[in-house]
């Protein structure tokens, strides 16, 4: 059976954002960091935020690496969390269309997708990154 514990007067620090997200271009669905910190929320407790997609964790690292946000650029494939992310920081981002939304955006891994596509998935997430690339290679 459960027990129920209580959080008056704790704190945790959670990390990235709560709800479950398409984690792959299988559309499969993963619960990411700050799960148990909803929960943590819904039983009266506090939760401080930190990580993608939040400015902070932009911001802490420009600190910790010394740079200045106008010499940055955010790389990832996640429209929810890097780029949303790099957007709150003030930070450029590379937008890297062979990820996550590959599916949604109808086109092969290394392929640009078209405007249309790439500008209706901006319009429909609400995040406009600031480069398009289709593969970040190393």
């Amino acid at each position: 059976p459960a027990r129920r514990v209580s959080v008056r007067g704790t704190a945790i620090v959670r990390s990235a954002a709560p709800t479950p997200f398409p984690a792959s271009p299988a559309r499969s669905k993963a619960f990411m960091p700050g799960v148990l910190g909803e929960r943590y929320e819904s039983l009266g407790g506090a939760c401080t935020y930190f990580g993608k997609p939040h400015a902070a964790h932009f911001q802490a690292c420009l600190r910790k690496l010394g740079l200045d946000r106008r010499r940055v650029a955010h790389v990832g494939d996640s429209l929810r969390h890097d780029v949303a992310g790099a957007n709150a920081a003030g930070i450029d981002s590379v937008f890297v269309t062979g990820g996550i939304h590959r599916e949604d955006l109808g086109a092969g891994r290394n392929e640009i997708p078209s405007r249309a596509r790439l500008q209706g998935l901006f319009e429909k997430m609400g995040q406009w990154p600031t480069h398009v690339v289709p593969l970040l290679h190393f």
